[in-house]
C-alpha cells in the first residue's frame, strides 16, 4: 500500500532542473536587452549675454494679418481682439504690386512679428486677376524671413506668419438709391 508513495517520493527527489536552468540562461539576457535602464538627455542651458539696448518687452497680444492683393497694390492690415483700433490702424501699410513687393512685405511683417511674437496667421484676400506665381511669392515672403547664413554656411530662416488662410473679400456695401 505504501509502495506507491515511496515510488512517487523517489521520483520527486530526482527532478531534473537542467532544462529550466537552460531556459533561464537563455531568457535573462533577452529580458535585460529589452529593459531600458536610463534615458540620457541633454539639459538645455544658456549663458547670459550682454544686451546692447533694451527695447520694449515683446507683447503677449496676438494679431491676425490681412494680406489684400487688390489692383496695383498689396495692402497689409491687422485685426485683433486684444489690440485697440488706433494701434491696428497705425500698423496698416501698402506696397506697390511689382517685383519688390515680396521684399517690402517681408520687412514690414518682420517688424510686426518683433512687436507681436505670438502671432502666426495671415488671411489672404486675393483679387481674381492675381497670378499663381505672384501669390506664391507673396505667401513665401509672409511665411519666413531669410537670415544671414550661419557659421557653417547653412542658410537660416526665421518664421514670420506660417499659418495661411484664404478668404474672399467681403462685398462692398452698395450705396443707397436716391429717392
Amino acid at each position: 500500500m505504501f509502495e506507491r508513495y515511496h515510488a512517487a517520493r523517489e521520483q520527486a527527489g530526482a527532478l531534473d532542473l537542467i532544462p529550466i536552468m537552460n531556459l533561464m540562461v537563455t531568457l535573462i539576457p533577452f529580458l535585460m536587452l529589452g529593459a531600458a535602464f536610463y534615458h540620457v538627455g541633454v539639459i538645455p542651458a544658456s549663458v547670459p549675454t550682454q544686451v546692447e539696448r533694451l527695447g520694449e518687452p515683446p507683447s503677449d497680444e496676438v494679431i491676425t494679418v490681412n494680406l489684400e492683393v487688390r489692383g496695383p497694390t498689396v495692402r497689409l492690415s491687422a485685426q485683433s481682439a486684444t489690440v485697440d483700433a488706433e494701434t491696428l490702424a497705425s500698423l496698416a501699410f501698402e506696397v506697390p504690386r511689382d517685383e519688390g513687393a515680396a521684399a517690402a512685405l517681408t520687412v514690414g511683417l518682420a517688424r510686426w512679428k518683433a512687436r507681436y511674437p505670438r502671432s502666426d496667421t495671415v488671411v489672404v484676400l486675393p483679387d481674381d486677376d492675381v497670378r499663381y506665381a505672384e501669390l506664391v511669392a507673396l505667401l513665401d515672403a509672409a511665411r519666413e524671413e531669410a537670415l544671414p547664413p550661419g557659421a557653417d554656411g547653412a542658410p537660416r530662416v526665421r518664421p514670420l506668419f506660417p499659418v495661411t488662410v484664404f478668404s474672399q473679400r467681403p462685398a462692398e456695401p452698395a450705396e443707397p438709391e436716391a429717392p
